[in-house]
């Protein structure tokens, strides 16, 4: 479904800019082996991920501190480092060379692997109404609509069900669905 939203270009456009972080550019530390499976980080040792190497690339960071907290009475604490995050313009920003690490470039990569067909054949559905079932839940993406996805104990009593939960996010976030 991400996959025929992105590829058929039914993304909520506006939202996707403007309130996720789909224009966040990542570090170029950050991999994908298409033929393993395994992100960049993979420790085999240790069977774990450094996900260091995944974060945003940051243009300037300030140490959170205001005039106020030094005031007589304020209690003594670290403020939070804020980071500003660097970005491209848009997601349709393509001519930009750091497009290729933004999170939208990575996420299209990714996800394009699951065309119809390669879905059907993984879940056995036939492709043509996979595709029907698809484009009735995109067309939710147009601003004048909104659709949401209803879920009983079958999507999160898994041992992925916090993936299950994160990829129907996901989905509404590209369809403006949230908010």
């Amino acid at each position: 479904l991400i996959n025929y939203i992105i590829e058929n270009r039914l993304e909520q456009t506006e939202y996707v800019n403007e309130y996720t972080n789909a224009t966040y550019l990542i570090k170029d530390t950050y991999k994908f082996d298409p033929e393993t499976g395994f992100f960049s980080g993979w420790d085999e040792e240790k069977h774990k991920y450094d996900t260091s190497m995944w974060g945003y690339q940051v243009e300037s960071e300030s140490d959170g501190s205001q005039p106020w907290m030094s005031a007589p009475g304020v209690p003594e604490y670290t403020p939070k480092t804020i980071k500003n995050i660097k970005k491209i313009a848009n997601i349709d920003d393509t001519a930009n060379p750091d497009y290729k690490h933004s999170v939208w470039a990575i996420m299209k990569d990714h996800y394009s692997r699951y065309d119809i067909q390669t879905v059907c054949d993984i879940c056995g559905m036939d492709p043509e109404t996979l595709e029907l079932v698809y484009k009735t839940y995109a067309s939710t993406g147009a601003p004048e609509k909104s659709g949401t996805i209803m879920y009983a104990l079958g999507q999160t009593q898994h041992h992925y069900g916090s993936e299950n939960t994160r990829i129907m996010t996901l989905v509404q976030l590209l369809l403006g669905n949230a908010g």
